[in-house]
């Protein structure tokens, strides 16, 4: 992990954020910057793995676990402490749009 870009690395650690399998728009509601091309570069590296099993496009999942809480590991403490905050902040929001329509 150490060895990845700037963009990729950011990338694992916030899809450790969303859990061991997570998708694109996810990981995209955490991010400052688009991190599709993070992602497909993550995936062509064997670090994360189209999620099959989720049916939905964009799904992925951890080829190991162990990425994940490496990924999650090398984060700040504060990250640790605001990450996921602002991330169910992002689902609350999207409920609320999906219950309005």
């Amino acid at each position: 992990i150490d060895r990845l870009g700037a963009y990729e690395k950011r990338a694992l650690q916030l899809a450790s954020i969303v859990g061991e399998r997570f998708d694109l728009t996810e990981v995209g509601a955490l991010a400052d910057a688009p991190s599709a091309e993070a992602l497909d570069s993550l995936e062509r590296k064997g670090l994360i793995l189209e999620d099959r099993d989720a049916g939905g496009p964009g799904a992925m999942r951890f080829k190991h676990l162990l990425v994940r809480e490496v990924a999650y590991g090398s984060l700040s403490k504060l990250d640790r402490a605001a990450m996921p905050e602002r991330f169910a902040e992002t689902l609350e929001a999207a409920a609320g749009a999906v219950g309005a329509r």
